[in-house]
């Protein structure tokens, strides 16, 4: 799938964010971002997803799910692997997650919410899956984003 400039140029720098986020977490855990053309059914998105990135599972599941719990579960794994960091570092980089899916939102269009996590409807899915802890999704503009941890 050939991106939009733009929004490839936005989609790497996260990649980037969250790669360095790795490595200050030790290698330990980590975020990461996929992202798909919505066609409007978000189970069948996510199946065809799932299947062009080599993800096996037998179920998906999705409920509606909150700014709050997206940012919470995304960050589970990496809260214990960046203990040795500030509360005020942490939040700061958290913050700055966020704006990083402000810059993808906005590389989608210019009408486009910067920040969707307050905006659009963000989905939790359950997958069954050995190898996926928790993932979220949401659209913005055609396209649907999935961050898996």
């Amino acid at each position: 799938m050939k991106l939009p400039v733009e929004l490839d140029n936005a989609l790497s720098f996260i990649h980037g964010f969250l790669k360095a986020l790795e490595i200050v977490a030790g290698r330990k855990a980590g975020i990461s971002v996929g992202i798909y053309r919505s066609k409007g059914a978000l189970e069948a998105d996510l199946a065809l997803h799932f299947k062009k990135c080599k993800i096996k599972y037998l179920t998906i599941k999705t409920s509606l799910s909150s700014r709050d719990e997206f940012i919470s579960k995304s960050w589970s794994q990496l809260d214990s692997s960046l203990s040795h960091l500030s509360t005020t570092v942490l939040e700061d980089l958290k913050w700055q997650f966020e704006e990083c899916i402000g810059l993808l939102s906005t590389s989608i269009g210019e009408s486009a919410p910067f920040n969707p996590l307050y905006s659009v409807p963000i989905y939790e899915v359950e997958v069954s899956s050995s190898n996926i802890h928790s993932l979220h999704t949401f659209e913005i503009g055609g396209w649907g984003l999935v961050f898996s941890s």
